[in-house]
């Protein structure tokens, strides 16, 4: 799903993997996933960390 309202900057701090090199660091993006389904199932979401 995607919270196509939702805007924040973006931080490599904060991502799930160890890479961290971006050209976007610190730019306000608008429209964030809020959750991902696979197969009927919910496998991730971040409504429990806003």
């Amino acid at each position: 799903m995607i919270d196509l309202n939702e805007e924040k900057a973006v931080d490599p701090a904060t991502f799930a993997t160890k890479g961290r090199n971006t050209p976007f660091t610190g730019w306000k993006l608008k429209g964030w996933a809020t959750q991902t389904w696979v197969d009927g199932k919910s496998v991730w979401s971040n409504t429990v960390q806003q």
